[in-house]
């Protein structure tokens, strides 16, 4: 059940994994307490049939009638850590039989991950010397710690660990005479450290090299993690592409559906938001912020009655949801229905009052009354926190032509122009898929 970079689309892996350690139990069961055994074949049966809660359950029991196995205590705590990575009790567990499984790394880097997921940086770095024999005999293994610390910015160990792979050549813009996998792996770390680091050059040359060597392979988890640094560097239409090409392959990932959907939503690609967003809901109607982002959708294609009951739906999921009711605000505002959205805008202000959306419509009431200079105090904080939302200074233009400010208005009706043609730009840039799956 190996941590996988960034926790990401590992499920399968992790259940083969598993399941042969589970196997290897099996084949000395006869040596445990029978009744111990047998729970735990019977936690193994639930958990091949996708029922993780059951089988924590049985080896819960085959812990308390033979508390002293090490197996026992091992598959709980890697089921338990399957199950929320931030688990105390997994990491606990793990920690008093890590000694006796000192040689499999599986093992150790779901306690380096379950130190790291929990802030508790020295025990992580600690963990990380105990992996060291380890990351010698297998050079992939230190790729996959590089990951983690690469995902819980860690960079300078990061860095240090690549270091110790040994000396890379610099990025060629030209087509290599071979591919060479590993070097392509040792690039595209290069490019995730410098993603984080907020050096988008560096990260694209290292990424745009790694692609060269045919790396990542676009069916697995890889893709998710570029789809994700693209995501964070706000290159959009990549983003769009990465996400696409992994959801062929990992349909079921809820996680990275929400993502695309939020990529399609800033590209003002409307339809196909809401369709990802209404297959998130589908799979997780809990899913964090997912009837807010569906209203958001809705609410943009004037379909007022919708967003309203996604925006309601969220707050019973979430009451302390302020955009909902910056939204709310805005609904009741469109329809002219000024005391509800003056009601729903106090809400907002009260769970977070400089909320973009929360300013936006306090601006927006504030020019209906007439009262400019306050409408551009509130829509120019919009602009400043958002400088790339064509909305903010479509309003910003508004209220300044109303207060007489020709020029002011001209320079924002400039902007918002550019912007929606950079949006338009994106859309048609990104339906050309550009990075199609190799041969």
């Amino acid at each position: 059940m190996p941590a996988l970079p960034g926790g990401f689309a590992a499920n399968s892996m992790m259940t083969i994994r598993l399941l042969t350690l589970l196997s290897l139990f099996l084949a000395v069961g006869p040596l445990l307490a029978q009744t111990a055994s047998e729970l735990t074949r019977e936690a193994v049966t639930a958990y091949e049939a996708g029922d993780l809660t059951t089988a924590i359950q049985k080896l819960r029991q085959a812990r308390t009638i033979a508390p002293s196995d090490s197996a026992v205590t091992l598959f709980l705590g890697l089921m338990l850590y399957q199950q929320n990575s931030q688990s105390r009790e997994a990491q606990q567990l793990l920690e008093s039989v890590a000694d006796r499984y000192l040689d499999n790394a599986e093992v150790q880097v779901k306690l380096l991950d379950s130190y790291l997921v929990l802030g508790e940086k020295t025990k992580g770095l600690q963990q990380l010397e105990r992996l060291e024999p380890s990351m010698k005999r297998e050079e992939k293994l230190r790729f996959q710690t590089v990951y983690l610390l690469i995902k819980y910015g860690l960079l300078d160990a990061a860095r240090e660990q690549i270091d110790k792979v040994g000396p890379m050549t610099e990025p060629d813009t030209a087509p290599p005479a071979a591919k060479d996998a590993r070097l392509g792996e040792l690039y595209f770390l290069r490019g995730l450290m410098a993603a984080s680091e907020e050096r988008k050059a560096e990260a694209m040359k290292y990424l745009q090299a790694a692609d060269r060597q045919d790396f990542p392979a676009r069916d697995s988890y890889h893709m998710l993690i570029l789809a994700d640094a693209l995501y964070r560097m706000q290159d959009m239409r990549l983003a769009w592409q990465a996400y696409e090409e992994y959801l062929k392959h990992f349909s079921a990932d809820v996680d990275a559906r929400m993502k695309l959907g939020l990529v399609y939503s800033s590209l003002g690609v409307l339809d196909a938001a809401q369709q990802a967003f209404e297959q998130v809901k589908t799979a997780d109607p809990r899913h964090p912020r997912v009837n807010y982002h569906l209203g958001d959708v809705q609410f943009l294609k004037n379909q007022l009655d919708e967003a309203q009951k996604s925006f309601e739906q969220e707050l019973k999921n979430d009451p302390r949801c302020g955009p909902c009711f910056a939204r709310l605000a805005r609904i009741a505002y469109q329809r002219g229905e000024d005391a509800e959205a003056e009601k729903n805008l106090g809400e907002a202000r009260k769970r977070d009052p400089d909320w973009p959306e929360t300013r936006l419509v306090s601006g927006l009431i504030a020019s209906r009354k007439g009262l400019y200079e306050q409408a551009i105090k509130d829509l120019e904080f919009v602009v400043a926190k958002l400088p790339e939302f064509p909305t903010g200074h479509l309003q910003l233009s508004i209220a300044y032509s109303r207060s007489g400010q020709t020029e002011k208005a001209r320079e924002h009706r400039d902007v918002y122009n550019r912007l929606i043609q950079t949006q338009k730009d994106a859309v048609a840039a990104g339906v050309k898929d550009e990075r199609k799956p190799r041969n």
